[in-house]
């Protein structure tokens, strides 16, 4: 993940002062946090904008893997996901 961060640096229109990345591992509640992108610049726009290419360059490349199941199924009938 150190790579996208970096290559958000370099493909800003704008300096990046600090960029934070935290990706939660195990399992995650429906409607918890699984991954929090903090960035700063002295101009907003540029920061909100490294924050979604961040996001989505994350759910691009790293292996997540969800088991889905489903209110009023057996637990049995879980299905593993690939991140699409």
């Amino acid at each position: 993940m150190l790579n996208i961060l970096q290559e958000a640096r370099t493909i800003a229109a704008a300096p990046l002062s600090k960029i934070a990345l935290y990706h939660r591992l195990g399992a995650c509640g429906i409607g918890e946090a699984s991954i929090v992108v903090a960035v700063s610049s002295p101009h907003r726009r540029e920061a909100f904008e490294a924050c979604s290419w961040i996001v989505d360059e994350v759910k691009r490349k790293a292996q997540i893997f969800k088991r889905e199941y489903y209110e009023g199924e057996p637990e049995s009938q879980a299905s593993w996901k690939q991140n699409a």
